[in-house]
């Protein structure tokens, strides 16, 4: 076997996770980058306002990108391509929505020159070792692709983010489109979408939505109120078609809804006839059994369309109870706590709210289920298997349907982020692990996840901060007056601390002075060790404590 026939494939994010999906692909010493999304941080993680995967292992051994090849326009898969383009330059290739969405966030990063392609499905991009082919997957999003990946040996089919749809907005079914792509052609390797895996059977068309959402706008006596992600243009369509057969007529409101909404109605995949679409401003000139607001705000986010409305936060309009909240739009695991607020508070105005756990029948899935799953599978016949997307169960689970879709244990492979996956005449195999992890975005940049600057604001923000103060005669460690104590967020009478401090202090100089490795440095922090140590006792938990010397 030659030594540049096999390809290496190393999940950077999105593996052992839900969303920041990243992958490497190392193609016979060429470097291509799939996708580069972030995620949001849970309640837990104090402080970070997004997080990226880390891109560590590229810088440690300063490898090259030749392209990025963007699958779509989620934040999960281009939610950090301002911040890693500018460590990574290199051509964009994505689809015409995903390439508006991706100049947004150029123009918002400062960024203004960088080329960026868009191609077209079942058109193929050569590359200096690879062709790649975009073909069109339903997803919940306009422009979504699958990629198939060509190289001198090999053929990968990667499905980006899917779902299997008999009646999709697009006019083509992921299945047609597998089917495209892959006729005549022998699969090496099938990459596939796993978020869904555990979903019994296969989900209703996006079509059904309209139908779902119907009795509402039938029922509702007053305004409707409409929630549904920015990006999610098939779901706006819909509700645009409902508004003009129910005579109401629609407002937007969010920014990024407003903005999409532009990105789609400049390459017509949007429609809204003059008479309906009205200004936010002009809103009390109608009846309110003619309104529908559709807005951002589906997972409780501060300052979104739902929750201005939700806390009475717009001089022109007033939510009442004669109103209905429709959330069409998936709970994202951690943020139940904010949605419920945000529920909370109609209630208490008495609106009616509807959220897609208590009526299925206003939302679809932009993710396949496991039948849908195991058809992709049996339409494309791989002769190896990698789940990705997801995260180690939902993996796990994926490769199971695998085997039940007569493709042979021994040909899948589980992957985490971080495992490098070769793919080569031989078979499949991880062998090895690289550097991987995840980075925060906090106030004043970013940061490794376990850096001890993110350990310190956690510790600060939860536990406070002791300082001692120690004046001391210049070139000798002779104290010059009592030390004192300044304290924030810790209960503690500091005056009380001075002469305990100044025993402490001259005992451990006594003790220390003599000492080979002695030295300020070392003296401070055995001072910071012992104290940290009797105010733990008093206090009953482990604050942060600084030492202050100063020489006079």
């Amino acid at each position: 076997m030659e030594i540049n026939s096999k390809i290496q494939i190393i999940p950077l994010g999105g593996c052992g996770e839900v969303g920041m999906n990243m992958t490497l692909l190392n193609v016979y010493g060429q470097y291509f980058l799939i996708d580069c999304g972030t995620t949001f941080p849970d309640q837990n993680q104090i402080g970070v306002k997004v997080i990226y995967p880390s891109v560590k292992y590229l810088e440690e051994n300063d490898i090259k990108i030749e392209a990025w090849l963007i699958t779509h326009g989620h934040e999960d898969h281009i939610g950090g391509i301002a911040h890693f383009y500018k460590k990574f330059p290199a051509p964009i290739f994505t689809t015409a929505f995903t390439a508006k969405l991706i100049e947004y966030k150029m123009m918002d990063s400062g960024i203004d020159n960088y080329p960026l392609t868009i191609w077209n499905y079942f058109e193929p991009t050569l590359f200096s070792n690879i062709k790649v082919t975009p073909f069109p997957v339903n997803h919940s999003i306009a422009d979504a692709s699958g990629l198939l990946i060509e190289t001198s040996l090999f053929r990968i089919i990667h499905t980006g983010d899917f779902r299997i749809d008999e009646h999709p907005p697009e006019k083509i079914t992921t299945i047609e489109s597998l089917k495209r792509v892959c006729e005549g052609k022998n699969i090496s390797l099938l990459m596939s979408d796993s978020t869904n895996s555990f979903a019994p059977n296969t989900d209703r068309s996006e079509r059904d939505i309209f139908d779902g959402m119907t009795k509402y706008f039938e029922n509702t006596k007053g305004a409707l109120i409409v929630a549904t992600f920015s990006s999610h243009i098939w779901r706006v369509n819909t509700v645009i078609e409902l508004c003009k057969k129910h005579n109401r007529k629609i407002f937007f409101f969010g920014k990024s809804l407003e903005r999409n909404i532009s990105f789609s109605l400049k390459l017509n995949l949007t429609n809204i006839p003059e008479d309906l679409f009205q200004n936010f401003e002009n809103i009390n000139a109608f009846p309110r059994n003619e309104i529908c607001i559709l807005c951002t705000g589906t997972q409780g986010e501060a300052f979104s369309g739902l929750h201005r409305i939700a806390y009475n936060n717009i001089p022109s309009f007033k939510a009442t109870y004669e109103d209905t909240v429709i959330v069409s739009a998936r709970v994202i695991p951690g943020n139940e706590r904010p949605i419920d607020s945000v529920e909370t508070q109609f209630l208490k105005i008495g609106t009616t709210f509807i959220h897609s756990k208590l009526d299925k029948e206003i939302h679809a899935s932009g993710h396949g289920y496991s039948e849908d799953l195991k058809k992709c599978i049996s339409t494309v016949k791989p002769k190896y298997f990698m789940p990705i997307h997801g995260s180690y169960k939902l993996l796990k689970r994926h490769l199971e349907l695998a085997t039940e879709t007569n493709v042979p244990i021994e040909n899948c492979i589980l992957a985490e982020n971080g495992d490098a996956v070769t793919l080569s005449e031989d078979g499949i195999e991880i062998k090895e692990t690289v550097l991987n992890g995840r980075d925060y975005s906090l106030q004043g940049g970013i940061f490794p996840a376990n850096s001890r600057l993110y350990k310190d604001r956690v510790d600060l923000g939860l536990c406070g901060f002791v300082c001692a103060h120690f004046n001391l005669r210049k070139n000798t460690f002779d104290l010059l007056e009592i030390p004192y104590v300044t304290s924030v967020g810790v209960n503690i009478d500091a005056t009380s601390y001075q002469q305990s401090l100044k025993k402490l202090f001259e005992r451990i100089l006594f003790d220390q002075a003599t000492r080979a490795n002695f030295g300020v440095e070392h003296f401070r922090n055995e001072i910071r060790i012992q104290f940290r140590h009797q105010l733990e006792k008093i206090i009953g938990y482990k604050t942060v404590v600084l030492i202050n010397f100063q020489f006079l």
